[in-house]
């Protein structure tokens, strides 16, 4: 995959993500009768930390794509 397609992927990823986070939301997934952090949250939360570091760790390329990007 070259530079451009990684960008395109992950905006990808985003939009997907920020569509699921919001239909879950809409379906009341995120309810939380006991007044704690559900799982549902933690789910929505880290799912997209842990395919980013698996991503990261096993992909060279992708990593290059993520340290070449200017904060």
């Amino acid at each position: 995959m070259i530079m451009k397609s990684y960008g395109k992927v992950t905006a990808g990823l985003v939009v997907a993500w920020f569509i699921f986070a919001l239909s879950a939301s809409a379906l009341h997934w995120f309810r939380n009768d006991a007044q704690r952090v559900g799982l549902a949250v933690a789910a929505a939360a880290l799912i997209p930390l842990v395919i980013f570091a698996v991503w990261f760790g096993a992909s060279e390329p992708f990593r290059r794509f993520a340290l070449s990007l200017n904060p």
